[in-house]
């Protein structure tokens, strides 16, 4: 392993791919960073080396929060190029909807509208990305401070018409489940191609799928190209309302998309400002039942019964008189009544509702294929309904607001929440 790029210590190896090795740095301020370097048997490929060095000076050009930093770049002794970046941390969003399942409408543009904003600021670098998708978008930080960052301008293409391209606008250059039908067929490449992406990604984070699935890439072109667009509402719980934007997104022709990705993301903006259940102005109680992983040896007999004990666990607190408010991914979002902001009216509904929920958390647990952990916070008029990731936890979590609005009592609070 390298041992120091440029004046920085190589501290760890964070990842490979086709293209390159990772490795994590740390300056000698203790500030940790990044390293991308080329593969070694690429240093002899001019092409490689031109596209990296390219993507290099493209990230050092679009300084956006919502694309990685880059601080410099360089070559190696070997003469491999090497770029330095900030260091991030946190998952990929391909991952993110593996372990969790389709996002809610609100929970999606909270993704797709910073991946939006970079895009349009590419755009008006003259740098078109044409490759948006789930593994190229980053969520870096923890749950509640997550930054969404877009990722791998490797093949982005400049639409500066004196520059030198590395590749002809006549190669189809993509991925095929998120691929523009004028990338498929070898059409002009302009801004209407990544909100094609945009509009890929949108339907994938909404229904847990992309728009067309096939394992040959010649049919997965072949349906970008000619199918049908799907509508995202027969796949998912979702408004139909949705259907005509996301389909006009996926159009076929790039001059009936939307006029950029910030415009598409606009629409589906609009749907949720006008579907979104009003709130009052009563502080109200809510639980977040996250199912976790399921142990890889667990029994049929074992999955039967952790499918029983979610739907007991999510019966008995709509029971105790909280109101299911949306189901995203392996989570559900419920609602209850607390006391109001001086805390002067009883509490005893709130009260009841968490005992419930203890009760059905304590009966999920007791399966041994189920790592569920319960989320209890409040919120108020016009706050939005997030859901935390359990992660390995087991347990029930309540919020320090919520366990002294309530009276509860509970061990030293962790990251803001009390274990009970």
């Amino acid at each position: 392993m390298l041992d120091r790029i440029g004046a920085y210590r190589v501290t760890g190896v964070l990842g490979r791919g086709g293209f390159g090795e990772v490795f994590r740095l740390e300056a000698d301020a203790g500030l940790p960073l990044a390293a991308k370097v080329l593969h070694s048997e690429l240093v002899d490929t001019p092409e490689a080396i031109a596209r990296f060095e390219r993507e290099a000076a493209l990230l050092t050009r679009l300084a956006h929060r919502s694309v990685v930093k880059v601080y410099e770049y360089g070559r190696l002794d070997d003469g491999r190029p090497y770029l330095i970046m900030e260091l991030l941390e946190g998952t990929d969003l391909e991952q993110h909807l593996r372990a969790h399942g389709p996002l809610t409408l609100e929970a999606a543009l909270a993704i797709l509208e910073p991946v939006a904003d970079a895009l349009e600021a590419a755009h008006a670098a003259g740098v078109i990305h044409r490759d948006v998708k789930s593994s190229n978008v980053f969520l870096h930080g923890t749950p509640g401070a997550t930054r969404v960052v877009l990722l791998d301008f490797g093949i982005a293409k400049l639409l500066d018409p004196d520059s030198v391209g590395l590749t002809s606008s006549r190669v189809a250059i993509g991925t095929p489940t998120s691929m523009a039908p004028e990338q498929i067929s070898g059409g002009p490449i302009t801004a209407q191609t990544d909100v094609y992406g945009v509009a890929a990604l949108a339907f994938h984070l909404l229904t847990g799928r992309p728009p067309f699935e096939d394992p040959s890439p010649t049919v997965l072109q072949q349906l970008h190209l000619h199918a049908r667009r799907p509508r995202a509402s027969t796949l998912a719980a979702l408004p139909a309302a949705l259907d005509a934007p996301l389909q006009r997104g996926l159009d076929r022709d790039p001059a009936r998309r939307p006029a950029g990705p910030r415009r598409f993301v606009a629409t589906l903006r609009a749907i949720l400002d006008e579907t979104r259940p009003a709130l009052d102005d009563t502080p109200r109680l809510w639980a977040c039942v996250q199912v976790g992983a399921i142990a890889a040896d667990a029994s049929e007999l074992e999955l039967d019964r952790l499918d029983q004990v979610v739907d007991e666990l999510l019966d008995g607190l709509q029971d105790a008189g909280l109101e299911l408010r949306g189901e995203p991914g392996n989570a559900a979002v419920l609602v209850a009544p607390a006391t109001d902001p001086t805390g002067a009216t009883d509490a005893n509904d709130g009260r009841d509702a968490l005992a419930e929920a203890l009760r059905a958390c304590a009966l999920a647990l007791g399966s041994s294929a189920a790592s569920v952990a319960l989320y209890v916070d409040l919120v108020g008029d016009g706050q939005d309904l997030r859901w935390v990731p359990a992660g390995d936890r087991r347990g029930v979590f309540v919020s320090v607001a919520a366990a002294t609005r309530l009276g509860l009592d509970g061990a030293a609070a962790r990251d803001g929440w009390h274990a009970l």
